[in-house]
């Protein structure tokens, strides 16, 4: 069976491409690294410029709405595609394409329209109409509020990707170009390209695409730097919802090479697992007291640089859940070792059938890239080589104090 492979063009631009002819759809994706938390850039004369709260998304919105031939989604509907769309999230900027027929005019159509935008007052001017409008929606979003009141007592850059109205309301048309002409670049960008398709001629399109395209800019975007540690250790939000403690540990990975923090990043997903899961002993507590309702969750996730780790119940016993924690993190013992095994055996189980669908099997190895800047999918082979000793060592020398407590409390 196919695998997928990663190739980086001349031109900077890294494109995973996998082709599997067993399947009927075909998936295009073109990230950006460019998001919400990106406060500066380097343009083509080597400046230093400034970017304003909102400008990644109110870009993703006129790219979608303003290339030379028209709204590039209606462009892509034209040729009876499933689905297209665009998002922007704190970190990347991305424009995809699922289609069954019509597969090489779509990737034209897709490449050259995000490549030739045209760009006037008036047009910018009636896209910010719509982003106004998800403003508006926003600030009435209790899981968003939360969220990011959980965020600023950990990071000290924590931008509303959606910015202000007031930010948004700011931004010049020239403003919006110049950061499109300097950031929106292949050095900045990876393509992906996964389904049942002719693989060297799919390659020499995008090639010779992109030979016809001059850009004015070879400056990769910096990535986003954050202090390493939390900066309020407690936080109480009041609202109409239920008691709800998440205590949030933020992990330094600065000093770890892109596999190290690929196999952390496995290691951590165990650890969660044993420790934090439904099935696990601090679970049992949670389930036998009166003071919590439901089973504790854990999740992992990857912010500015850094692992961060939310283990949440739903309780009012904030010293007591913290004190849980802790208490599990610290008293891991030998029986963790039987369980270690279990759960890398499903870890396995599961990546063995993820070429059944082309999502399932290519989302994980794009998030290899996007994240770590791991060249490589997730091989049977290098998960069987991780071990417990490994383990027990890498999670005994994390730093567990560097955590903040986060409380939502009932009005």
């Amino acid at each position: 069976m196919n695998k997928a492979k990663f190739i980086t063009l001349d031109n900077g631009l890294t494109i995973l491409i996998y082709t599997d002819n067993s399947k009927s759809t075909n998936h295009v994706e073109l990230y950006t690294f460019f998001g919400g938390n990106n406060g500066e850039y380097v343009d083509y004369n080597g400046n230093t410029r400034s970017i304003k709260p909102g400008t990644a998304h109110l870009l993703e919105h006129y790219i979608c709405e303003n290339t030379v031939d028209g709204n590039l989604l209606d462009n892509l509907r034209k040729y009876n595609i499933l689905s297209c769309n665009g998002g922007t999230n704190n970190e990347n900027t991305s424009y995809f394409f699922n289609t069954v027929t019509n597969f090489y005019e779509c990737l034209e159509t897709f490449l050259r329209g995000i490549y030739n935008i045209s760009f006037t007052k008036e047009k910018l001017d009636k896209t910010k109409m719509a982003v106004y409008s998800e403003i508006r929606d926003d600030k009435n979003n209790e899981k968003n509020k939360i969220i990011e009141k959980k965020i600023n007592g950990l990071f000290t850059i924590n931008r509303k990707t959606l910015g202000s109205s007031g930010s948004v309301k700011s931004i010049t048309i020239k403003e919006i170009k110049d950061v499109y002409d300097n950031i929106y670049i292949p050095c900045n960008q990876f393509l992906v390209l996964a389904g049942n398709f002719d693989y060297d001629k799919t390659l020499s399109l995008v090639k010779n695409i992109y030979k016809e395209i001059s850009f004015k800019n070879d400056k990769k975007l910096s990535k986003v730097s954050d202090v390493k540690d939390v900066i309020k250790k407690r936080t109480i939000y009041k609202s109409d919802y239920i008691d709800e403690v998440i205590l949030t540990f933020k992990i330094d990975v600065s000093s770890l090479s892109c596999f190290d923090k690929y196999k952390l990043d496995w290691y951590l997903s165990f650890f969660l697992d044993i420790n934090f899961s439904k099935y696990s002993k601090i679970n049992e507590y949670i389930n036998n007291c009166s003071d919590y309702t439901d089973d504790i969750s854990a999740y992992l996730y990857y912010f500015n640089g850094y692992f961060v780790i939310d283990v949440i119940a739903f309780t009012k016993k904030v010293n007591d859940f913290e004190k849980l924690v802790l208490s599990s993190i610290k008293n891991r013992d030998s029986s963790e070792r039987e369980v270690f095994e279990l759960v890398k055996k499903d870890a396995i189980t599961r990546i063995s059938v993820r070429k059944d669908s082309i999502s399932s099997y290519v989302a994980p190895t794009e998030e290899n890239y996007i994240r770590f800047g791991y060249l490589d999918d997730d091989d049977i082979d290098v998960i069987d080589k991780f071990n417990y000793s490994e383990y027990d060592k890498i999670i005994s020398n994390i730093d567990f104090t560097n955590y903040s407590v986060f409380y939502r409390k009932k009005k």
